[in-house]
C-alpha cells in the first residue's frame, strides 16, 4: 500500500458518564474528501483523502472522533479511476480495503491510548492468555 503521508488534524474524546451495565460500540470511518495532488514521485502520482474516524458509545458513555488524512501514491491511471470516481463520493474498490485498514490500524492505536485514559471500555478486545486445564495438556 503506497501511503505516503499519514497525520491527524483533530482529536476529540469525551466521556459524559460512568460506565454501568451492558455497553455497546459503534465504530464508523467516513471519507471527506478526495483531491489530487501535485506530486510527482518517479512515475506515480498522488491523493489526498481526508477522513472522519469515530467511535460512538450507546448508552451515551463516551465518544471519541478522530480526523485526519492520508497521501496516496499510485499509477497516474488509478490515480484518475479514485478522482473519478469521488465525483460520485464512492471510494474505488481497488484500493478501498487496503485505505481503510491502515486508517483503522492508526486511530485504533490512538483510540486505545484515550480510552485507556478516560476509564472507559475499549472498543475492542485484547487477546487473552486461558489457563490450560490439566485435561487440554494431555
Amino acid at each position: 500500500m503506497p501511503i505516503a503521508g499519514f497525520g491527524f488534524n483533530k482529536i476529540f474524546a469525551e466521556k459524559h458518564e460512568a460506565v454501568a451495565g451492558q455497553v455497546k460500540v459503534d465504530l464508523k470511518i467516513d471519507f471527506k474528501d478526495i483531491k489530487k495532488e501535485e506530486i510527482k514521485i518517479q512515475e506515480q502520482e498522488a491523493v489526498r483523502i481526508s477522513f472522519n474516524f469515530s467511535i460512538t458509545y450507546t448508552p451515551k458513555i463516551a465518544e471519541i472522533a478522530i480526523e485526519g488524512e492520508l497521501l496516496f501514491l499510485e499509477d497516474p491511471k488509478v490515480i484518475k479511476t479514485i478522482v473519478d470516481k469521488w465525483k460520485d463520493k464512492k471510494l474505488d474498490e481497488s484500493v478501498q480495503q487496503g485505505i481503510f485498514n491502515f486508517i483503522l490500524s492508526k486511530c485504533t492505536i490512538k483510540a486505545l491510548t484515550i480510552e485507556e485514559e478516560l476509564g472507559i471500555p475499549l472498543h475492542m478486545p485484547f487477546p487473552r492468555v486461558k489457563e490450560v486445564k490439566e485435561k487440554e495438556k494431555k
